[in-house]
């Protein structure tokens, strides 16, 4: 008997005797390396219950984070992290938290990705942080749009993420963005700014006499195809 077999035994088995299937179900987990497969079937089959039941057990629980990937592709292909959460909320809170979240990324499902912090996850600074340096090195789509959504949402504090005072504002940015040329800090300004503060700003610095910096500001801006960046401001 495989064990997704005597998992079909335990979730036969009426409530009330269901201990004696649940042992033999541990068991077969824990001496078949089953425990990741066997998880991410439960979710994949919608029994929420019966997987905070298993999950729940000390042994279960201790190397949870060790199958977050398999359980989350079994809830995600259920198009559900809602009631994976419900079900071992452990998984909303570190260190399983940051696991989850890698495991999400790596299905390069950002709705998902929101669909948890709106079940009341709270991103860490550290993991903010890193969301922000993975944009900054590795500019892909998805990277930028991953930090936008989270800025715009007000589920990351780039202030005190990149070390700014609670007055700080696109001005400051820019200003950094101008010493490094940050694609990251560029998706945090264009977020903060409309396109007319963008054409501002542009103009600003060709006032200052600033024009190579001013060109790449508008470059960066897509203000170079129909807005004269050098009409006063």
């Amino acid at each position: 008997m495989d064990g997704l077999e005597v998992l079909q035994q335990y979730l036969d088995a009426p409530e009330g005797q269901r201990e004696g299937p649940k042992e033999a179900l541990l068991a077969e987990m824990a001496m078949h390396g089953a425990t990741g497969r066997i998880l991410a079937e439960m979710a994949f089959q919608g029994h929420w219950s019966a997987l905070s039941a298993i999950a729940a057990d000390p042994l279960v629980e201790a190397h949870l984070k060790d199958h977050i990937p398999e359980v989350l592709l079994g809830a995600y292909r259920k198009d559900t992290v809602t009631s994976l959460l419900e079900a071992v909320p452990a998984l909303a809170q570190e260190p399983l938290l940051t696991k989850l979240l890698e495991a999400i990324l790596d299905l390069r499902s950002i709705p998902t990705f929101l669909q948890v912090l709106e079940c009341g996850a709270r991103l860490s600074p550290a993991y903010a942080k890193k969301i922000y340096t993975n944009c900054m090195l590795n500019p892909t789509a998805d990277n930028k749009t991953l930090l936008r959504v989270l800025v715009a949402r007000g589920l990351i504090d780039w202030r005190a993420m990149l070390g700014f005072s609670e007055r700080a504002d696109e001005t400051d940015l820019l200003t950094k963005w101008a010493m490094i040329q940050s694609p990251a800090l560029m998706v945090i300004i264009r977020h903060l700014t409309t396109k007319e503060r963008r054409l501002e700003l542009v103009q600003a610095k060709m006032r200052e006499n600033h024009v190579p910096l001013a060109r790449l500001m508008a470059k960066e801006f897509e203000l170079d195809d129909g807005w004269d960046i050098t009409s006063p401001a």
